[in-house]
Order: structure tokens, then C-alpha cells, then sequence
């Protein structure tokens, strides 16, 4: 399924099904993000994928990506600051490889589609959190989606959070995913999960929802679908709003 990312600068690089974000500080900072995997207040923020841009996009110095965001909550898997370092602690998933990304990538979106993105320069986490893209809410031939977590807009430069109350559907709401979190080999830092989670383990993935539940779900976990009121299709676990 195409994303649709809404409000994106041309300079965002065009790699389907990422929050992809500018290599540039025109990202304000958002702080205060937590991920919510127990019952918390209706005005809880949502993990978002980046708290804070400044140049180098790297997880050190006022770079504040979600994994690094979370740790004052975590306290554990603090992303590693070295070039081709595997993450540590919790961010990390013994079983994870990037030829499952690949692989998964390249058979829903063309041949070739995901070659250059591995191996990854920085790796903050083999997870994918709080991408919180949408697609377009008016066409009823695509399966729509909202993720849930916070995002980024570049008219004007602004980080948006999103909070607990927005979400119609907590407990069949994916935040957190097998995936992918920091810098791609083209050099863009990026979040992957859904369609790129579908090769994790035994041709499924692993995920979170938002009331705290976590559950394996078979192939492509963007598949499931249902119909709104009006008879458009929406993704079951990947839309706030339905």
C-alpha cells in the first residue's frame, strides 16, 4: 500500500512506507514523549520518532530520536554512538536481519526497491516507534492509515504530538513493531515497520499495541482491513481515526 505522507518537503526522500526525516534542523523539538504500554491518562503524548533535529542526524548531541527519547523510561538499550554497531539491551532483537527488510520491501513495492538501504549507517533499534504518517482520507480505493505516534510537518517546521484521546481504537493499535530505527546507508534516519516488519519471525511480526498488549501477527501486518461507515477501507491495526 503507497504511502501518502501528509505535508512533506520535496527534500524528504521518497522511500515508501517511511517517516523519512530531512537532513536538516527544521524540525522543532517536541519533548515530553513517552510510550504508553500500560493504562495511562487520556492526555498521555505517544512515542514519537524524533523529539528534536539539529544537525549531524546522529544519536549524539541535540539529535533526540525515540529511542533515545525513551530512555529516561527504559533506562536500557541506549543506542550505540559507533557507525555499524548493532543496538543493545531492549532496542535489540537477537533474531533480526536487514535482509528481511529487504526482502519484504522488494517483494511488495518492485525488485530493487530497498537494496540501498542496508547495510545501516547508525542503528538506534530493530524496531519501528511512533511513526504516526497518514495517508489521504479521501480516497476510498486505498486501504487508508493513520500511525499512531508522533509526527513531523515542514509547512511550517514543526513536530506534531499526538495524544492517547486521539486514538478510537487502543488496544487494536500497533505503536511499537519488529522493523528498523536510525540511519539508513543513503544517510537519511528512518522508521520502518508494517509492510517491512512481514519477514521478522516466521513470515509474521511482532508487535505492541497501545493498551499494553503484545501479539504476533501473520505476514504483512498492514493486510488486515476493514470497511468505515461510508465502505472505505481502512488498516485495522495502523489507523487512529477509524
Amino acid at each position: 500500500i503507497a504511502k501518502k505522507v501528509a505535508e512533506q518537503a520535496p527534500r524528504y526522500v521518497p522511500v515508501p512506507n517511511h517517516t523519512i526525516l530531512p537532513s536538516s534542523d527544521s524540525i522543532s523539538e517536541v519533548e515530553g514523549h513517552q510510550i504508553s504500554v500500560f493504562t495511562q491518562p487520556l492526555s498521555l503524548i505517544l512515542a514519537a520518532l524524533l523529539a528534536r533535529a539539529c544537525p549531524p542526524m546522529r544519536p549524539t548531541g541535540t539529535t533526540r530520536p525515540g529511542s533515545i527519547m525513551l530512555q529516561p523510561y527504559l533506562k536500557n538499550g541506549t543506542p550505540p554512538t559507533a557507525a555499524g554497531t548493532d543496538p543493545t539491551g531492549i532496542m535489540l532483537c537477537p533474531s533480526f536481519d536487514s535482509k528481511n527488510i529487504v526482502k519484504a520491501g522488494n517483494d511488495f513495492y518492485g525488485p530493487n526497491s530497498y537494496d540501498d538501504y542496508f547495510p545501516a549507517t547508525y542503528t538506534h533499534a530493530h524496531y519501528g516507534i511512533g511513526l504516526g504518517f497518514q495517508g489521504d482520507p479521501t480516497d476510498c480505493g486505498t486501504p487508508y492509515h493513520f500511525f499512531a505516534g508522533g509526527y513531523v510537518l515542514n509547512n511550517p517546521p514543526s513536530a506534531v504530538v499526538m495524544t492517547l484521546d486521539q486514538v478510537r481504537r487502543a488496544a487494536e493499535t500497533v505503536i511499537v513493531a519488529d522493523g528498523f530505527t536510525g540511519v539508513v546507508a543513503t544517510g537519511d534516519i528512518t522508521a520502518m515497520m508494517g509492510i517491512e516488519s512481514s519477514e521478522a519471525h516466521n513470515h509474521g511480526a511482532n508487535v505492541i499495541f497501545l493498551d499494553g498488549h503484545a501479539r504476533w501477527l501473520a505476514g504483512n501486518p498492514e493486510r488486515y482491513v476493514d470497511k468505515d461507515a461510508n465502505g472505505c477501507p481502512y488498516e485495522r491495526y495502523f489507523s487512529i481515526d477509524r
